[in-house]
């Protein structure tokens, strides 16, 4: 483990910084449905997402992301209907639908300190929600003052774990890779781009696993409190 404190961090945002409270797509598309404008058709939304995400899920494969709004536009193109309100609304509503979230336990304690210490702060998500629509959530949380920045890959076209998207979040701070920790809970898109950016890779095992198996990242905790001390530990 690299003790040398970090000059910046930065941190997954979904099951590290906010866990779903729920995430049901259907709900989602229930809720679109009352903007539609003219003729519909015979099928409902859900049913004709369903066959279009199934075309596009090599995006995940590929790191490429296709954006909510894209997708929801290619949707109603393909299938000529029509919604009123912007896209950015009908995002917003589907947002609010299929996915409300809350803080995880101790993260507001934790950033607060960080922030006293004036450590730069920013956030990476997967997400095909676009930043502007992931602030908005973390604002009603009163969570979204605490970054810099909140890099959404709808808004870059690509999925972690690609090393872009950590180098972006490092150039933002104005650091050096090498010199900005990474808190993540997934081996394969968090700690994977961090490491192959050069980050320091701290692992967010929330099962309290009490092996030493780190699964490749530079150190493990298991809570806000953990990564508190981990950081506080160093030089």
């Amino acid at each position: 483990m690299n003790r040398k404190r970090p000059e910046g961090i930065v941190f997954d945002l979904g099951q590290t910084i906010v866990d779903d409270i729920a995430f049901d797509v259907r709900r989602g598309y229930e809720r679109i449905e009352a903007y539609l404008v003219g003729e519909r058709g015979s099928r409902d939304l859900y049913e004709l997402s369903l066959e279009q995400d199934e075309d596009l899920q090599r995006r995940k494969a590929s790191l490429l992301e296709v954006p909510f709004v894209t997708f929801i536009r290619i949707l109603a193109s393909r299938h000529g209907l029509a919604f009123r309100g912007t896209w950015e609304e009908i995002e917003r509503e589907f947002q609010k639908a299929a996915n409300p979230i809350g803080a995880v336990e101790g993260v507001r304690s934790v950033l607060e300190v960080f922030r006293g210490e004036g450590i730069p702060l920013g956030i990476i998500s997967n997400s095909w929600f676009s930043g502007s629509a992931l602030s908005d959530q973390l604002a009603e949380l009163g969570l979204r003052e605490f970054f810099g920045f909140l890099i959404s890959s709808s808004d870059f076209g690509l999925r972690k774990p690609h090393r872009y998207l950590f180098e972006a979040a490092a150039r933002q701070m104005r650091l050096q890779t090498q010199n900005v920790w990474y808190l993540g809970d997934r081996l394969d898109t968090d700690i994977a781009g961090a490491r192959s950016a050069g980050m320091v890779a701290v692992w967010f095992e929330r099962g309290g696993s009490p092996t030493l198996d780190v699964g490749g990242a530079d150190a493990k905790v298991h809570s806000w409190g953990e990564f508190r001390s981990l950081v506080e530990a160093t030089c």
